[in-house]
């Protein structure tokens, strides 16, 4: 049926719609009208008769015909202003006309439905526009040349505008028709639709944190709940306050994932993994996207609910090229499914900063890193507040607290925190005067001895005080009622860990003094010291 137009069109190329007369009555006569769906009387005028030949072009896949009559340099004064003009007229009408076209099929196949017309038909018409109005885009900047007019000047940015607007309105509704035909071909092989109470449950039982991360990164609004209808799905996503229009199509790609997730069988097991990257390349080339694009949107989706997990975490790779929010999304939902080990693999290149040390303390802990998790704490001291005694009860209910108290060398602003911790419970009582006592702090450790009535009965510890008390070793610091004799610098008062400070010569005449001691005999009460961590002079 298309040879007479396409022997047509080789013989007299784009001249035809210079002139359309002859070639409009030939057309008409032989039916060519009527079999390409154009809707134009014998009597038209000439420019109906114009674009009626413009439309048969376009039907034949013949843009570039169309493109080089825009193009051309005719010698006529009219030329500039009435040739393209026509033709920008008539292509601002055919992309209006697709545009709704494209909302009312896409609007039925969002509901379950079938599309009244050929999408496959309305896709190719508008690659064939496009290729129109490159070429009217083209003219205008080679008509336009250096302007020295403001008047002139503005009426060419108006005109760029007016084209750049069809041009997006072009691509919107591609998109569309793109998307309209996936679903199509998606529902051929298992019912596919939107269902916005099917997803309202899915995001209930399951947070889309993930997903969540993806719109905060695209500065597109939240979609949990998710719109009400299918084409609200569209305008929340394609809107002018989008990074782009390619990650809006990716978190259309996500969302096509969770639409055939929603209406799958309540029980029915998770696809292969293979027929997932089919089903996502699919849809990834009719919304433009790349292979990137693909693989990403999938592992995330398929971490986001803990499908084929280690196969999805190696589609992410390069993890540290996704946006933070989304990996710090990522270890939460890992975590939340007793992934850690995953969680680190992804998160383990980026560094950590002030915003994710609570998650990422968590992460240490799933994982047993307990030296990797003091490490993350003590790098961001700002919260030591909250943070450390929460650290410290996950040692209590871990059964570790003793040996990671006693083994830490605890600064100035961290002492108090822990005194208050065991302080706050008779059972860690004990512990609180050992960790003096292993700071050499012997003040604060006699003192606690004698303020805590939990203390004041355990014997093993008591038998420790007393022998610290009777250590025969010259270099060792003497007890609190000799102490007056003893060396008191700043050098002997504190040292984080074992005693290291120096000793003078009548500290080692006084621990002789020491030696006649009978710690049998009642004594002296000593001076009230207060049961707090004695403060430092880094503190003061």
């Amino acid at each position: 049926m298309s040879l007479p137009v396409l022997d047509t069109f080789a013989e007299h190329g784009f001249s035809i719609f210079q002139s359309p007369e002859a070639t409009f009555a030939d057309f008409f006569a032989a039916g060519i009208f009527r079999r390409a769906g154009i809707d134009v009387e014998a009597g038209a005028p000439r420019l109906q008769q114009r674009e009626a030949l413009l439309d048969v072009a376009l039907y034949h896949g013949l843009s570039s015909i169309i493109a080089s009559y825009v193009l051309a340099l005719d010698k006529k004064k009219e030329f500039l202003l009435n040739e393209p003009v026509a033709v920008q007229t008539w292509a601002a009408k055919h992309v209006t006309a697709l545009a709704a076209t494209a909302t009312a099929a896409l609007e039925q196949l969002f509901v379950g439905g079938k599309p009244n017309s050929d999408l496959g038909a309305h896709l190719r018409s508008l690659r064939g526009l496009r290729h129109v109005l490159k070429a009217l885009t083209d003219r205008l900047e080679l008509a336009a040349g250096p302007v020295t007019v403001p008047e002139a000047a503005a009426l060419t940015q108006e005109a760029r505008s007016y084209l750049d607007q069809l041009l997006r309105t072009l691509h919107d509704t591609t998109l569309r028709f793109s998307f309209g035909q996936w679903l199509v071909e998606e529902s051929a092989l298992h019912k596919v639709h939107y269902d916005a109470a099917g997803l309202s449950r899915r995001f209930h039982t399951q947070a889309p944190l993930v997903l969540a991360a993806i719109c905060d990164a695209a500065q597109v609004a939240p979609l949990s709940p998710p719109p009400s209808t299918g084409l609200a799905l569209w305008h929340a996503l394609y809107t002018p306050t989008a990074t782009s229009i390619e990650v809006s199509s990716a978190i259309l790609l996500f969302m096509g994932l969770e639409m055939l997730a929603s209406c799958a069988k309540p029980k029915a097991a998770p696809q292969p993994l293979a027929a997932l990257q089919a089903t996502t390349r699919r849809l990834a080339r009719a919304l433009s996207l790349n292979d990137v694009w693909s693989r990403s949107i999938l592992g995330l989706w398929c971490l986001q609910y803990n499908v084929h997990a280690v196969e999805a975490a190696t589609l992410l790779q390069p993890s540290h090229l996704l946006d933070r929010s989304i990996l710090l999304a990522l270890v939460h939902v890992l975590l939340r499914h007793q992934q850690p080990s995953l969680a680190w693999q992804l998160w383990s290149t980026t560094p950590a900063s002030e915003d994710a040390v609570d998650l990422l303390l968590e992460l240490h802990l799933a994982m047993h890193d307990i030296e990797g998790a003091w490490r993350l704490l003590r790098a961001f001291p700002r919260q030591n507040a909250e943070r450390l005694p929460q650290l410290l009860a996950w040692h209590v209910a871990n059964d570790s607290l003793r040996d990671w108290v006693l083994r830490l060398h605890w600064s100035p602003t961290e002492l108090p925190l822990v005194h208050a911790f065991l302080l706050a419970d008779d059972d860690r009582h004990e512990l609180l005067v050992r960790l003096y006592l292993g700071r050499s702090d012997y003040d604060q450790a006699y003192a606690l001895a004698h303020a805590l009535p939990s203390v004041a009965n355990h014997a093993a510890l008591q038998a420790l005080l007393k022998a610290t008390q009777l250590n025969q070793t010259a270099g060792d610091v003497l007890p609190t009622h000799v102490r007056a004799l003893a060396d008191t610098s700043d050098a002997a008062a504190y040292a984080p860990g074992l005693y290291s400070g120096k000793r003078s010569t009548t500290t080692v005449k006084v621990t002789a003094t020491a030696r006649s001691l009978d710690l049998d005999e009642p004594m002296t009460p000593p001076p009230v010291v207060s049961t707090g961590p004695k403060p430092s002079k880094e503190l003061l």
